[in-house]
């Protein structure tokens, strides 16, 4: 991969991206996958790409939906 030249807080940098792919298997459905990018400077980018490849992963089974309907209860 080459570096790519962007602009960040006014200042031109070189940068790259983070590409992770990530793969959700619900036994007795199957498995889905998904992609998450970032810019490699970014001092979270690593963690936002591998987190945006995992809810895309999950949003092919409806997770989220499910999740966010109540699925798991509250700890006390």
């Amino acid at each position: 991969m080459t570096n790519i030249t962007r602009i960040k807080k006014g200042e031109s940098i070189l940068s790259g991206k983070v590409l992770v792919t990530c793969t959700v298997t619900v036994l007795g459905i199957g498995s889905h996958s998904g992609t998450g990018e970032e810019w490699a400077d970014d001092d979270n980018g690593m963690t936002s790409a591998d987190a945006q490849a995992f809810k895309r992963s999950c949003s092919c089974f409806g997770l989220g939906r499910f999740c966010l309907s109540g699925c798991f209860s509250k700890p006390q």
